[in-house]
């Protein structure tokens, strides 16, 4: 909560014939020192929430730079994983399902036409089911398997191990 919403709520309080009254910080809205007093605090804890999300926001993206997806909850591109440092790998058996999508998809072969062909070699998909044509198209026109580019915010980072 911002000093702007307290300094509201302190208004509707007072308009509704009351005030606030802090006794561990001896504050008082029914007198002018008490308003400025709540005013400050309140700034300072908006300040320090602004501070906390920049220096989180900072450490992820350099997470990123170190090839550490800094995202749990976001999963990785399929052919990818998570090695126990929190760095990205590549992970070889689906790394080589994504290679087998490229090699189908040549020729601008119908992406219903390569899920089947995926299918019959018994290519399994990144979670054990059928192909789709969509998992097809996906694979296809996503950045980080035909330019080795992950995304991470709004910052694009080189798929290279060895950073």
């Amino acid at each position: 909560m911002g000093a702007v919403q307290l300094l509201g709520i302190t208004k509707r309080i007072s308009n509704a014939g009351a005030h606030l009254v802090s006794l561990t910080e001896n504050i008082d809205t029914d007198t002018p020192a008490g308003r400025l007093m709540l005013t400050i605090l309140a700034a300072l804890a908006g300040l320090e929430l602004e501070t906390t999300r920049e220096r989180t926001a900072g450490g992820r993206l350099q997470a990123a730079q170190q090839g550490i997806m800094p995202v749990a909850g976001r999963g990785l591109p399929m052919g990818y994983r998570r090695g126990q440092d929190g760095r990205v790998l590549l992970d070889d058996p689906m790394a080589d399902a994504v290679r087998a999508v490229f090699s189908a998809a040549q020729n601008a072969t119908p992406y219903a036409v390569v899920a089947a062909r995926l299918d019959a070699q018994g290519i399994p998909t990144q979670r054990g089911g059928g192909w789709t044509a969509s998992q097809v198209r996906f694979i296809i026109t996503t950045e980080a398997y035909y330019q080795g580019v992950l995304q991470f915010g709004r910052h694009r980072h080189a798929d290279d191990p060895t950073r």
